[in-house]
């Protein structure tokens, strides 16, 4: 469009150049007229001054000059027609030139012209975009001076909650501080709760150690005991053989309903010892259990701890930076406002975090109570069956104990009326002797 203006400038110019041109050769034309005239009149009256004398050979003379000066004159009025006439030609040539970039620009002219009429079109479907968006934009005008009386109320609502979530702040600071000395107090009772089970476990383990090698001596003492009274029993029949030689009857049937009622203690001794020492092994089984759940228990209380402490930080993080946002989002979402519980300072810290205040918060400092809680009640359990169970085997023992004492005391009666008998300087009571030298040696051992 520039080089469109400039040609048609350079054309116009061109123009209007030809026309002064043209102006000028038709004055030229006008004055070579008026000097024809001029010079017709001239001659006229030089042929008269010929015929009118000597007087006018001034006047031809002057005439002459003028003339000549007239002859210079057209030659050189010829010189610049003919410059004229160059320049002519010159323009001819260039309205030639500008003629041929007229016909381009012409083709330009209608190829802009497509170009132009395209551009009207984009330019009327614009304007009707531009219509249209303009509706929009009033439309949106009115819904945004809606949001705006609505973004004044929220305003003035979040200054209301931000008042009440910096009291909620202060409660859930004093709810942390409060709920981690909890934490580590409940942490420190666990520590010493399971350090004071593994120590009673480790001696009621040492206790069961020595109860087994103690039974398992009984054991080996009631074998041995029947293996004696089986001697005493065979040194017994010997010696009834010669009860009447002897007279010593009655104290052979007290003897033998001695060593009676001593076999019957021993087989009772060693009944008890069995069921003693499967109670023992059921035991052993129960505690084995019991310390299998305490170690779980233990990996508990530590993974709690870290669980805790995770959640510890995370209530840290959360209450260090309190997001308005999340207070505010469900009110702009749904253009409901959304009330807070009253927090007292005279209630419970914990009781205040309620999920109306805080949802995050209270599930969380939730968790955290009923999983220490949880653990809390399965350590007091579990410490509760190892009671049981200790107090059990604990009253098997002192049975058992009570059994051989009782036992004892009959070897010790019947050693008495042995050596009663082996007081007879007889072969009955020679026997007797060996027959007491054993039972002491049984008791001492």
């Amino acid at each position: 469009l520039v080089r469109k203006k400039e040609l048609e400038m350079e054309v116009s110019q061109l123009k209007n150049d030809n026309v002064r041109l043209i102006a000028e050769n038709r004055k030229l034309a006008e004055v070579k007229s008026d000097l024809r005239r001029a010079l017709d009149c001239q001659n006229g009256e030089l042929t008269d001054a010929r015929e009118y004398g000597s007087n006018a050979e001034y006047k031809s003379s002057k005439f002459l000059l003028e003339n000549q000066a007239l002859r210079k004159g057209i030659e050189s009025i010829k010189n610049i027609l003919t410059e004229k006439d160059l320049a002519l030609q010159d323009i001819k040539l260039e309205l030639a030139h500008a003629a041929d970039k007229g016909a381009c620009l012409l083709s330009e002219r209608s190829q802009y012209k497509l170009s132009l009429d395209i551009s009207q079109r984009d330019l009327a479907e614009s304007i009707q975009r531009c219509s249209e968006l303009r509706a929009e934009l009033e439309t949106f005008t009115v819904d945004l001076n809606k949001v705006r009386a609505t973004k004044e109320q929220v305003e003035a609502e979040n200054t209301e909650k931000q008042l009440k979530l910096n009291n909620l702040t202060r409660k859930v600071d004093r709810a942390l501080v409060s709920l981690s000395s909890l934490v580590n107090l409940e942490h420190n009772d666990l520590d010493m709760a399971v350090k004071a089970t593994q120590d009673l476990i480790r001696q009621q383990n040492h206790k069961i150690r020595m109860q087994q090698n103690s039974i398992k001596h009984q054991q080996d003492n009631v074998h041995m005991l029947r293996t004696k009274y089986g001697e005493l029993e065979a040194l017994f029949d010997s010696l009834s053989k010669q009860k009447r030689e002897t007279g010593l009857e009655m104290e052979l049937e007290r003897t033998r309903s001695s060593l009676s009622s001593a076999n019957q203690s021993i087989d009772q001794l060693r009944s008890k010892v069995l069921d003693i020492g499967a109670s023992l092994r059921e035991k052993e089984e129960t505690i084995r259990s019991l310390e299998d759940e305490l170690s779980e228990c233990h990996s508990k209380v530590s993974v709690s701890r870290t669980e805790n402490s995770v959640l510890i930080s995370r209530l840290q993080h959360i209450n260090s930076r309190p997001q308005i946002s999340d207070l505010v989002t469900p009110i702009r979402n749904s253009g409901n406002s959304h009330s807070f519980s009253s927090v007292n300072d005279d209630d419970s810290i914990l009781g205040n975090l309620t999920p109306n205040s805080n949802g995050a918060t209270f599930h969380l400092l939730e968790e955290m109570r009923v999983s220490a809680s949880q653990q809390i009640d399965s350590l007091k359990a579990g410490n509760e069956k190892l009671r049981c169970a200790f107090e059990e085997k604990e009253r098997q023992l002192n049975q058992a104990v009570s059994l051989f004492e009782d036992t004892e005391a009959d070897f010790k009666l019947l050693l008495q009326l042995v050596e009663k008998c082996s007081s007879n300087n007889t072969k009955y009571g020679r026997d007797m002797v060996q027959v007491r030298c054993k039972m002491q040696r049984i008791l001492k051992w």
